[in-house]
Order: structure tokens, then C-alpha cells, then sequence
């Protein structure tokens, strides 16, 4: 092991936690996304005179739509003949999971019809939106979701040139896991 750059990793996903309640670093930074988006949003439609009333819509359809996206991928993709079977499990999120996959299936969804909703009355398209979404909103939510899969010991994507790097990531007591990224 004296080789390899090596990482131990052992976070909780928990920043707090009050009796049966605790807040996750998943919670506070999926959440953390929608404020930053909407202010810089504010800002492209101030700079392009959209009107920001427009902004309102915009924020419900698509916190609305990525979350109910997120959890339907986390059932269909993972667990589909269970939900199926069980279609009231769907809505106990507490008991489940959300998937990215499908939370970005819904947004770019949701942004179809948001533009076609309100963009043809005021001069924008679908891909006006996406080209806007693109830019740091995205990038912002995908960092801060990346930040999360490492947090929560399910990703490790580090790499350094003609280096390999090792992470130990502990999933339990008895569970090590171990992932080599070289480049």
C-alpha cells in the first residue's frame, strides 16, 4: 500500500441528528441547488429582459418535476416490480430513494413544457432554457450531487496524472470497500 496515494474515508451522511430526524449532507445539498439556481436565473432574465415573474413558474415546475422524477427512477429503475406491486410505497420516500437518472429525465421534461407553457407568449424556446440551465445551475447541482456520492462513500473519482490513488471507503464495521482509480 505504501505505493499508492491512499485516502481513508469514513463520513457520516448525517451533519445532525435529532431523535429519529437527522439532516444529510444529500437533504441540505439537493435542496441547496434550487435557491442558486433561481437567483441565477433572476440574473439571465434581468440581462435578457425576460420577465422574472416568470421565474416562479419555472421554480415549482422544476423542483416539482425533479423531485417526483428522482423518486419514480429510484422505483422503476431499481425496484420496479416491487413498486408495481406495492404502486403506495412510491410516495414513502422516507423508506426509498431517489435516482439522479431519473430526476434529470423529469427536469428536461419539465422543461418542455415550461417553454411551451410560457416561452412562446415571451419570445424564448425549450433549448433558450436548457442553454440557461446548462450553464451553472446544472453544473452546480451535479457538483454539489458528486460532492454527495463521495460524502456518502458511493463514488470516488479522483485522479492525478500517472498517479493512482486509493480510497478506503467504510460502509460498516465489517465492510470495507476499496477503489483504485488510476490514470
Amino acid at each position: 500500500m505504501s505505493d499508492f496515494l491512499s485516502v481513508v474515508w469514513n463520513v457520516d451522511p448525517a451533519i445532525f441528528s435529532i431523535g429519529n430526524y437527522s439532516l444529510r449532507f444529500y437533504s441540505l445539498l439537493f435542496v441547496a441547488g434550487f435557491p442558486l439556481g433561481y437567483w441565477l436565473f433572476y440574473k439571465f432574465y434581468k440581462r435578457e429582459n425576460v420577465d422574472t415573474a416568470l421565474l416562479e413558474p419555472l421554480l415549482y415546475i422544476l423542483l416539482i418535476g425533479t423531485i417526483v422524477g428522482a423518486r419514480l427512477g429510484h422505483c422503476l429503475f431499481y425496484e420496479p416490480g416491487y413498486y408495481l406491486s406495492h404502486p403506495i410505497e412510491i410516495l414513502k420516500v422516507w423508506k426509498g430513494g431517489l435516482a439522479s437518472h431519473g430526476g434529470v429525465l423529469a427536469l428536461i421534461l419539465c422543461v418542455f413544457y415550461y417553454a411551451h407553457r410560457y416561452g412562446r407568449k415571451n419570445g424564448f424556446d425549450a433549448m433558450w432554457v436548457f442553454d440557461r440551465l446548462a450553464v451553472l445551475p446544472l453544473l452546480y447541482k451535479s457538483t454539489l450531487f458528486q460532492l454527495y456520492k463521495l460524502i456518502s462513500s458511493t463514488l470516488a473519482l479522483f485522479c492525478f496524472i500517472n498517479a493512482c490513488i486509493l480510497f478506503l471507503f467504510f460502509t460498516s464495521p465489517d465492510n470495507i470497500l476499496l477503489y483504485q482509480v488510476s490514470l
